[in-house]
Formats: C-alpha cells, structure tokens, sequence
C-alpha cells in the first residue's frame, strides 16, 4: 500500500494528488475496488522503503499467514514492517443476574445501525486476557533465528544493537515428547545482524528411528528487565525427526470378535467392548465396556466448523450470503449421508467393515473400521470431495464426565495450519477449559495441530486416540455441540456443559486474516476438491 501522505515526485505524477485518489461518488469507490486488484510494478518499490497499513486482521480467530508475511520484511531490505489491527478488542462490560462480566458488542443495545462484533479484532481481549494468536506474534517477531544443519546449529541475530550475550541458550533433548537430556549451550558474541554455529553435543546427534526425537532450543533473558524477569522465555525453535506412523503396532491376537448382521444394524462383540452400527447412515452408534452406550450422539463426520468471522465475510451486512457459505454447504451434505453398501469380512482374526457412502458433493467417500479382539479399532476414513471443503474430520459427543485431556502434539494454546508457528509440539495435560478459547462471538476454537495421540479421561476410564498415520492429526475437546456454538451469540448464551465434543480430524481450512472479513486463506492452507483425503486412527478406551 502506497502512502500520499509524502509521495514520490514520480509516482505523484503517475496517480495524481492524494486528493485525487479518495473516492467522492458510487463510481469513484468501483473504480477504486477495481483498481486495488491491480499490482504495482516491482520498479515503483526500488529504492524507496514501503511500510505495510494492516497487513494482517485479528478479528476473532484470526491472524494466518503471519509468518509468511515476516518472512517476506525479512527477506526483502526496503520492507519496513507494517500494523497488524489491532492491539485489544472493544467491549461493553456488564453484569449478569450473577454477577458475573459479560461482554456486549454492537447489536446489543437495539441501535438503528451496527457493525456487530467488528470491534472485536484484538490480539488481546478486552478484559486484557492474551488470545492464542498473540504467541504467534511473539514467535514471528523475534529477533533471533536457529536452524539447524547436520549437527550444528546455525544462530543468527537480527537486533540492530544488542549482542547474543543478553541471552542463554538452553538446549534439550525429548524421545516421545518426554524430556530426556538439558543443557546450556555456550554461545560465543554473536554481534547484531551477524550469525555463528555451534556444534550439537554427542547426546544430541544419535538417530532413533524407532521414537519422535524432538531438539529444542529455549533462549531466556540473561538479566532482569522493565518488561520481565530473569528467565523470561524470548523465543524457541524445535526440529523434529519422527518415527514412522504408517508401520503401527497391531495389538496382541485375541479371540476373533463375534458378528451379529440384521436388516438395520450391525453388532461387533469384541472382548469386554459391543459397538453396533446404524446401517442406513453407516454410522457407529453404540459403543460399551458394560450395558451403557458411552457415546452421546454416534460417531458422526463434520467436514464444516462454526464460522469464524473470516468465514462469515460479508454476512454481517448482508445476511443472505450466509447461504453461499462453505459452512452451510457442507453442514447441508452432511445430513444427506447414507450408507450405499456394507462389506464384513474377517482378516487375520479382525473384524473389517467397509462402508461406501453417498453424499453431495463428494465423488467418493469410504470408511473402514478394523475391529481387534481386544476392543481396539483402526478408523480409515478416505474422501474426495468435489468441492472445497472446509474440514475432513469426524466428531464424538461423550458425557461431561469426561473433562480432563491429554494430548502430544502442538501446544498448549489453539493452534490452525496457518498459524502454529508459536506453539510448542510437546504432552500437554489439563482440564477440558484449559484448552478451549473464548472469543467474543463464539466460534470454532481449541484446535491443535500435528497431534500423535490424545487423551480425553473421566474418573472412569479413558478414551484414547492415536494417529496411525504420517500426517499426523487435528484435535479439539468441547464442552459443547458444534451447532451450540455456531448457534450463540455470545459466551454467555452457550449452554450449560452437558457433553463433551471431541473432534478427530485430518485438518482444517486455515483462519487466514489477511484483511477484514476476508480470510486471504492461502492456497497451501486451503482444503482443495478433487484432492483424496485420508483420515486413520486408532481409538480404545482404557480403565
């Protein structure tokens, strides 16, 4: 974006005067929509600094692309930097009949005219709390660099004035996600703008391919600061070589499981666990250790998400575009599933079932389930789907008894496609709430990239959930529907927790945030049609 503000002679008398350029008529502002699409020519930057106005929106959950953005300001001199809009959201607080805060937005107070949560576009929400998208940020703007090369770490410092010496390189080891050596690496002055290597200690060289081998580096503040203390995490980088997941474990030979085939159902008697499907939707809708049904609602398929403001766009002015919404599409397609064919044959004393499904917009839809004697099973979903799809991915409604979660994968805070540069891949534990975000207008959070194995527990038992594939997983435990939270308005407006919702998915479209209300998703982090997705994991339930 060029600023008139100080215009070059040349490019003055090439787009006129900065009065020139404002819009004044309903034509003025078509022509200028239209002109905005056109890029500049590369020779109207030489030589001059450019400096970007809103680059990136944080509008609720937002802010992908970021580090693509930072690498461009890095990688090209004259580029200054820019504005990311903006620093807090803007609310109205008020109590409920509780007394607890809730925070209202436009639409709320019965105005004429209202941009609705368009004030809600904060790296930081407005009672100060951090959104997840502020540790992406942090991670981007560091001013230190680390890669690694053989066995040598390659440190680059980009400050202008400050030394290496400000800072200790703490360097640590983690087989499966738990840690297994530490220790403080001696750095030598790397002087700004300047860079070094440093060898790897022998500890850290030795290859596994049997185990995740996870190295990271962890550069903390040497010295106490205005802005924090000694020890304060500046920044991080990991580098990762991963044991192969196509080549799992078979569990142990049990006893085949026991088939029961009727007109509309299918039984699987395996050891102490029963699972019966609903053979007009193919649909697993039972599953027990003892008489109880421990699912709420069957285990179902979700290729859409509650919209998040960049999904919404225009939606906001004009309400009827909510019906060209891939969201609304795919929820549609989805409640048109059926079963076309059910396939039971027994392999190597498993259990397999295949079911073939139909569905709109999809060329081809197969799912497979691997039933062990044990109660353990393998669930391969492959889709191909015609159109863009927003999310491939199946969903599981349990009690909300199930309220504690343990995954290993990227972490602890949200993380989507394009913005998980800023999270740590490590095992991160809690309670449900301690991984789900608050946005003003609830929308589709909690998600964690490349997970290998999740844990979703009450006092009881466990269900466990395992990628069984290279391409690792997409989690997220609600404790609510997707529909209750693409129905509120506000936080307050959700529900009760009555359930828990755990999402096991391949992946998701990016939140993109390129510019308001418009996802600027880029093509990499987009969900493409005509593309097979596959989908594999294991899930069991442990006492």
């Amino acid at each position: 974006m060029k600023s008139m503000m100080y215009p070059d002679p040349k490019l003055l008398k090439r787009y006129g005067e900065k009065e020139d350029i404002l819009p004044r008529t309903p034509m003025d502002y078509v022509m200028k929509g239209m002109l905005s699409k056109f890029y500049h020519a590369k020779k109207d930057y030489e030589n001059l600094p450019v400096m970007a106005c809103e680059y990136a929106h944080c509008m609720g959950n937002s802010l992908g692309n970021l580090k693509e953005h930072v690498d461009l300001f890095d990688a090209y001199p004259n580029l200054l930097g820019g504005f990311i809009w903006d620093f807090v959201d803007q609310a109205i607080e008020k109590k409920d009949r509780h007394g607890h805060p809730i925070y209202l937005y436009g639409g709320d107070f019965d105005e004429e005219k209202t941009n609705g949560p368009f004030c809600a576009n904060g790296l930081i929400a407005a009672d100060r709390t951090l959104h997840p998208a502020i540790s992406e940020v942090k991670k981007v703007y560091a001013n230190l660099a680390v890669t690694k090369d053989d066995d040598n770490l390659v440190i680059r410092n980009k400050n202008v004035f400050v030394t290496t010496d400000e800072y200790r390189f703490i360097l640590r080891k983690f087989v499966d996600g738990r840690l297994d050596i530490e220790t403080e690496l001696i750095v030598p002055t790397i002087p700004p703008l300047s860079q070094a290597s440093v060898n790897l200690p022998d500890d850290y060289r030795k290859k596994d391919t049997e185990h995740d081998i996870l190295l990271e580096v962890d550069v903390l503040e040497k010295f106490d600061r205005l802005w924090c203390v000694k020890d304060h995490e500046v920044t991080f980088f990991q580098f990762e070589e991963r044991k192969d997941r196509s080549r799992h474990i078979v569990p142990s030979s049990y006893q085949a499981p026991d088939v029961i085939d009727t007109a509309t159902n299918l039984e699987i008697i395996a050891g102490k666990m029963r699972y019966v499907f609903d053979k007009a939707h193919g649909l697993l809708e039972f599953c027990s250790d003892n008489e109880e049904n421990l699912f709420e609602y069957p285990l179902d398929y979700n290729f859409s998400r509650a919209d998040i403001d960049n999904d919404r766009m225009l939606e906001m002015w004009a309400p009827i575009l909510r019906h060209f919404n891939l969201n609304r599409r795919w929820d549609y397609n989805v409640s048109m599933l059926r079963a076309k064919k059910f396939d039971v044959v027994l392999e190597n004393h498993d259990v397999l079932v295949t079911i073939r499904h139909k569905l709109p917009d999809v060329s081809a839809m197969i799912t497979t389930y691997r039933f062990y004697g044990n109660g353990t099973v393998d669930i391969k979903l492959e889709l191909t789907p015609k159109k863009e799809i927003m999310r491939v991915g199946m969903n599981l409604t349990l009690s909300n008894l199930f309220d504690t979660v343990t995954f290993y994968g990227k972490g602890p805070q949200e993380n989507y496609r394009d913005r998980n540069t800023g999270a740590k891949v490590g095992i991160h534990s809690g309670k449900l709430f301690d991984f789900i975000h608050h946005y003003m207008r609830p929308c589709e959070n909690g998600n964690h990239t490349e997970v290998r194995h999740l844990s979703v527990k009450s006092k009881a038992k466990s269900f466990v959930f395992e990628a069984l594939s290279n391409d690792l997983l997409n989690t997220s435990v609600w404790p609510y529907t997707q529909s209750e939270l693409d129905g509120a308005r506000h936080i307050h407006d959700l529900p009760t927790p009555r359930v828990t919702t755990v999402n096991i998915d391949l992946g998701q479209r990016g939140v993109g945030g390129d510019s308001p209300m418009n996802g600027g998703v880029l093509k990499e982090y987009r969900m493409k049609k005509n593309v097979t997705y596959t989908l594999h994991y294991r899930m069991h339930i442990e006492k």
